[in-house]
């Protein structure tokens, strides 16, 4: 990409580190060159809907989606949830749908090099994890419980290794959890957490969770080794609206991007969990909704930004490892109403998937999915 769409962040840390607690302060307006999302391929096609996210993810040349599906009335429940595998091209190679008795929502999708997961949630108060091979074949899947689960922060899913670890919420002050399994399903162990936690991620060293307080007023990220103990946990204390939306591992690197005073940031923290830099995300001052994937090269942010008539229009902005901006694109695309998007990587190429709805007839909501590849950075 020329150098002169690249932009240097001219913003300051927007998190200072006190101690053990981590301040979020105001993002400083950072001037940048905006190009128009252009895609090199593109697909849309009817969903049920989702749970506050998109799930994708990308490995060994190829893009999983995972998607809400509807089913007859006489099936006996709304939904189950659809796994579909395009090549880099765009083809689509297979599809599976899975699911159990009850009400099933496409939560979380991650691939590796041998298997794909899938985490979903079961009813309202239950979780379903399956593993499948790189042709779409079930290996295994378990089911558990959640008492008291709620449909705010979703279940959220990361698998390092041999180790697959799920995070989830509950209005029972015992019930929020980060779970770990083995590659055969098996449980390993669990821990129970605060407040509910909102989003996880994990590399070699261990796993990562972000949580948010019941009263909404501070977050915290909390580390565990990969055998359940405690490394360390550090107290976020943003503004009244602040709240951190996920949590990605990429390269020795881990970034958190989230809202505060009605911007966007990302942070990119140490292996302490202190701030190393935090830039401001585009020049949005709202999001709906936002995701984040990273990989040795920097880490890829996927937002819908509010314009001034209310209307959705998503955006993905790549930061490099020392948090310069690598490029900032933006749909000329909108959607009114309810929206989520996520966002996956394979060779340096972002992939989106975003679903928007409608609502057609009150209380009725007529959703869209969409799964795009965008342009190629230029290996940037």
């Amino acid at each position: 990409m020329p150098n002169d769409v690249k932009a240097i962040v001219s913003a300051v840390a927007l998190i200072v580190a006190v101690g053990s607690v981590l301040v979020l302060t105001r993002v400083f307006a950072t001037d940048r060159a905006v190009v128009p999302i252009e895609t090199g391929w593109a697909k849309s096609f009817r969903t049920e809907g989702h749970d506050g996210r998109s799930p994708i993810a990308a490995s060994d040349a190829a893009i999983f989606v995972a998607t809400d599906t509807t089913l007859e009335p006489n099936d006996g429940h709304r939904s189950d949830v659809e796994l579909i595998s395009y090549d880099a091209s765009g083809r689509e190679l297979w599809s599976v749908v899975f699911g159990s008795a009850s009400i099933d929502d496409a939560e979380s999708v991650v691939a590796t090099e041998t298997a794909e997961y899938v985490i979903a949630r079961e009813g309202h108060d239950g979780a379903l994890l399956a593993r499948f091979d790189t042709d779409g074949h079930e290996l295994w899947r378990t089911e558990f419980p959640i008492p008291g689960a709620i449909s705010g922060p979703p279940l959220d899913l990361s698998v390092t290794g041999n180790s697959i670890y799920v995070s989830g919420a509950s209005e029972r002050t015992d019930g929020n959890f980060v779970r770990a399994f083995d590659n055969d399903g098996n449980d390993l162990w669990e821990v129970r957490v605060p407040s509910y936690a909102w989003t996880v991620t994990s590399d070699a060293t261990g796993v990562y969770v972000a949580s948010v307080a019941t009263s909404w007023s501070g977050q915290r990220i909390t580390k565990w080794d990969p055998s359940g103990t405690e490394l360390w946990s550090k107290d976020i204390a943003p503004p009244a609206d602040g709240a951190i939306a996920d949590l990605v591992t990429g390269g020795d690197a881990l970034f958190a991007v989230g809202q505060t005073q009605g911007e966007l940031f990302v942070t990119r923290l140490d292996a302490d969990g202190d701030a190393v830099w935090t830039r401001r995300i585009g020049d949005a001052t709202a999001s709906i909704g936002m995701q984040a994937t990273a990989d040795a090269t920097g880490v890829y942010v996927a937002a819908f930004a509010a314009d001034e008539s209310g209307r959705a229009r998503p955006f993905v902005e790549k930061f490099g490892p020392d948090g310069d901006v690598v490029w900032t694109r933006r749909s000329d695309a909108s959607a009114a109403g309810e929206a989520s998007i996520g966002v996956a990587a394979l060779d340096r190429t972002p992939f989106v998937h975003w679903e928007v709805g409608a609502h057609d007839i009150p209380q009725n909501v007529d959703w869209t999915a969409y799964v795009d590849q965008l342009i190629d950075d230029g290996g940037a």
